[in-house]
């Protein structure tokens, strides 16, 4: 009798030591605060007065159940860190859906985990072009939830929320700190970025290079999952002609009083002759020529910029040709960068050329 006392004692230790362990790992991480925290995917954040709610998921490969989170509220300011557990969140799914209460008026949220902090949502909108150097992204994709720009064995990780940060359109500044790096080597610097979609496939990817610490690079994350430099300073967003397919679609000609006629006919051998044109359809094909140029191929739009790539019509090279809408005089015009010139297109069959 005694062994069968002393046998189910030992069950009943054993039993007590296993659920002591595992409410520690189950909750005993909050003792440590940010320290035990991690990062998570970031599906949506609202912010009202009292509370804040925030939704989203682990974003690693192999799936990690929800411990909860840990915030601390700081001069208008939430920071907020999230554990997961393969271990002792078993009985959870990666995925999370929680109500922080707060004090006074929020004016920015951070995700905080050890001693990297990240902005996800502010209250006083994007930053002025003017008030910072380094990299800037657009986003015209709805899907991105999160962007890693990685360099010199550095990694900043920028995450989707309901705020400015990823409001499609729109460029935003991400504050990777490059620029001083640049400045320190005195030397550009190369740097990686990686785009997942919300689903935490990577949507795209590409390398660039910062040239020197005193510059802004923008770069354009595109539909079709590209990301494209856009080349010049301080874009003017108000200035740009955003335009979809369907106001695109048609044939377009070469616009008489932007184009130098001259200078057309002597770089296009048989533009006077047989005049020029361009088709593009609805289903993403485009074609154009100018006298004895020209090609034909499929294109992408991201806003009021047409990335075609096409193959030579009359040498069946491969070429790269973008287009980017303009407004003059209330006419819409597509800028065809070409040869180290640009040409104008307006909408409409035009004349066509003397030997026709």
């Amino acid at each position: 009798m005694r062994i069968v006392k002393r046998i189910l004692c030992g069950i009943l230790i054993f039993g007590l030591m296993i659920v002591s362990v595992f409410l520690i790992g189950r909750y005993g991480w909050k003792l440590r605060g940010f320290e035990a925290c991690q990062r998570a995917g970031i599906t949506e954040l609202s912010v009202k007065e009292g509370e804040v709610h925030i939704t989203g998921f682990y974003p690693g490969s192999f799936p990690e159940g929800f411990l909860g989170y840990y915030a601390e509220e700081k001069d208008g300011i939430l920071y907020v860190g999230y554990r997961f557990s393969a271990i002792f969140g078993i009985f959870e799914t990666g995925d999370f859906d929680i109500t922080i209460p707060t004090q006074g008026e929020i004016r920015q949220i951070y995700t905080k985990s050890g001693m990297n902090e990240e902005l996800i949502w502010s209250a006083e909108g994007k930053r002025p072009w003017t008030e910072e150097y380094g990299v800037f992204v657009r986003l015209d994709s709805k899907d991105v939830y999160l962007i890693d720009i990685s360099f010199e064995n550095q990694n900043d990780v920028m995450q989707a929320a309901d705020s400015f940060v990823f409001e499609s359109g729109e460029f935003f500044y991400a504050d990777t700190g490059i620029e001083q790096i640049a400045k320190e080597k005195n030397a550009p610097v190369d740097f990686t970025v990686q785009v997942k979609t919300t689903k935490g496939e990577i949507f795209a990817t590409g390398d660039f290079t910062y040239d020197n610490a005193d510059t802004q690079i923008f770069l354009c994350v595109t539909e079709d999952g590209r990301i494209v430099e856009q080349t010049g300073s301080e874009p003017d967003l108000d200035d740009t002609v955003p335009v979809t397919v369907e106001g695109l679609t048609g044939p377009w000609n070469l616009a008489e009083k932007e184009n130098d006629d001259a200078v057309v006919n002597e770089m296009f051998p048989g533009a006077m002759e047989f005049g020029s044109s361009m088709e593009i359809t609805s289903d993403g094909r485009i074609s154009w020529y100018i006298g004895a140029d020209g090609g034909s191929g499929i294109y992408s739009l991201s806003r009021n910029v047409l990335h075609a790539e096409m193959t030579n019509d009359f040498d069946n090279t491969a070429m790269t040709v973008e287009f980017t809408a303009e407004k003059k005089d209330g006419q819409l015009l597509l800028v065809m960068d070409y040869k180290n010139m640009y040409l104008y297109w307006s909408q409409g069959e035009g004349e066509t050329g003397k030997g026709e």
